[in-house]
């Protein structure tokens, strides 16, 4: 894989802007690649994000930030599990869309709901394209092995041409899978 890049965002009951800058502030100090992504949507629409007074890391969840003396939250379902949070649902349904054309999304969070989804991708690497494209043009089959969920590893085969996937694979299953190929005389 590339980087990720920002794909979408929906909002409701914030102005977009708005949630791009309270966004930014909580994703300042991340060494993320989402937070990576969302810094570098900014910096392209030359929106300024606003400054965070604190920033507390949620292992594994998302991020907490103190902007303008209110608490924003910015992570994925597993945060607002755990924060007993609220995902309206227009935004749910956005990032189930999105997690079916392989996107990861994230959200704000503000008051205990969300108040925007925004949806990240994969960037393919261009020289992928162009090695995958040179064995394919000597009569070589191309197949992935990934750890990735479907969608995600559908449209990355897709976009590159990969023959064959194999998804959701564990690291301990990818002997067994490199067998089942060799053994199909690939």
């Amino acid at each position: 894989h590339g980087e990720m890049r920002v794909d979408t965002i929906k909002t409701k009951d914030i102005v977009e802007d708005e949630a791009w800058k309270l966004l930014g502030a909580a994703e300042a100090d991340s060494e993320h690649s989402i937070a990576a992504a969302i810094r570098s949507h900014l910096a392209e629409h030359e929106i300024t994000a606003y400054e965070a007074d604190s920033f507390t890391s949620i292992q594994g969840k998302g991020v907490r930030a103190t902007v303008h003396d209110e608490t924003v939250y910015v992570g994925g379902v597993n945060l607002a599990r755990a924060e007993s949070f609220t995902i309206p649902d227009e935004l749910r349904g956005h990032a189930t869309e999105a997690a079916e054309n392989g996107r990861t999304t994230v959200y704000l969070f503000k008051d205990g709901v969300a108040r925007a989804a925004v949806t990240i991708g994969d960037t393919v690497r261009d020289t992928s394209k162009t090695t995958i494209q040179a064995l394919h043009d000597r009569g070589i089959s191309v197949a992935m092995l990934t750890g990735d969920a479907d969608g995600v590893a559908r449209s990355v085969a897709e976009e590159l041409g990969i023959d064959t996937v194999f998804d959701e694979v564990l690291p301990e299953e990818k002997d067994e899978k490199i067998q089942l190929l060799q053994d199909s005389g690939g």
